[in-house]
């Protein structure tokens, strides 16, 4: 075979190889299988921030989010809320929240847990500052919805150096809840 007849058979190979690997998650995930280990897929998600100092929120803040997990175990998230003003002893920031990436992993009886990282950005100076380190443990409910509780850790661009609110390190809890989107055809 000459050189451009192997090129040729590459380039089907290639082909063919896209179209199997994007036919098997897209089978997995229309038809919302969850086995008790799996979360892939895309999920929409409330998330409900209860009231505190660093926030400045007198009630309970509800905001959307998208969280794609991928069967490698990553996560990747992004938030109905990009700006957020935070009061940390470090000063007052109005904060760009940047898209949050990490990892999943299945830990037993429907339950899973992520870590995910999110850039914290000076909305003034637009410079990076810091991040927020989420952590969260969920629990499937039925293949299609999860609920769960995280926690937020505010850091120094080192990732170790907690940013402090009140002399104690900068953190805020809540719960959320999460639905599996499906994929739709076209009408």
């Amino acid at each position: 075979m000459n050189r451009v007849g192997m090129s040729r058979v590459a380039v089907i190979l290639t082909i063919i190889c896209l179209i199997a690997g994007s036919s098997v998650l897209v089978a997995g995930q229309s038809q919302g299988k969850a086995t008790p280990k799996k979360m892939n897929g895309t999920w929409s998600s409330i998330v409900t921030v209860p009231p505190n100092v660093i926030l400045g929120n007198e009630e309970d803040v509800y905001l959307p989010e998208l969280d794609t997990f991928s069967t490698s175990g990553t996560v990747v998230t992004s938030s109905g809320a990009s700006v957020m003003y935070l009061i940390l002893d470090q000063g007052e920031f109005m904060a760009a929240v940047g898209i949050g990436q990490g990892t999943w992993k299945f830990v037993g009886g429907h339950r899973f847990v992520m870590t995910q990282w999110r850039f914290l950005t000076d909305m003034d100076t637009g410079e990076p500052f810091g991040y927020m380190k989420v952590l969260s443990e969920l629990k499937l409910v039925n293949k299609n919805a999860a609920i769960g509780a995280y926690e937020v850790q505010m850091l120094a661009l080192d990732m170790e150096t907690p940013f402090t609110s009140g002399g104690v390190p900068a953190a805020v809890g809540g719960s959320f809840a999460m639905w599996r989107l499906p994929i739709e055809r076209l009408p």
